[in-house]
């Protein structure tokens, strides 16, 4: 099966989209916007308060690895992910793009 860029990035831009209204941008300026302000919004999401958490997860050097509850530590893998995903669809949008541009 041949690789066809139209329907790579059509598929891509849709995640994009989507991950861009789940952080509080405008889906529709996908062309403006720049990845930078895509994590910058994604990384404001759940952040969690070190200083007034209740909870510390401490390993065999006695080192805090974590603070918060386990609901913190959800909230901030959740977080990773969607940047991870942010990261990934970004980066196969550039190689449809120039896939689209060499045709």
């Amino acid at each position: 099966m041949a690789f066809n860029a139209q329907e790579n990035i059509s598929y891509i831009e849709k995640q994009l989209a989507y991950f861009m209204f789940m952080v509080g941008l405008d889906p529709e300026s996908l062309d403006s916007v720049t990845i930078d302000e895509l994590l910058s919004a994604a990384r404001s999401l759940s952040k969690v308060d070190r200083e007034n958490s209740s909870a510390f997860y401490i390993n065999e050097t006695q080192n805090s690895i974590f603070a918060g509850t386990p609901e913190d530590v959800f909230l901030k893998h959740q977080r990773m992910f969607l940047i991870l995903n942010i990261r990934r669809f970004w980066y196969w949008r550039q190689l449809a793009i120039g896939a689209l541009n060499r045709e």
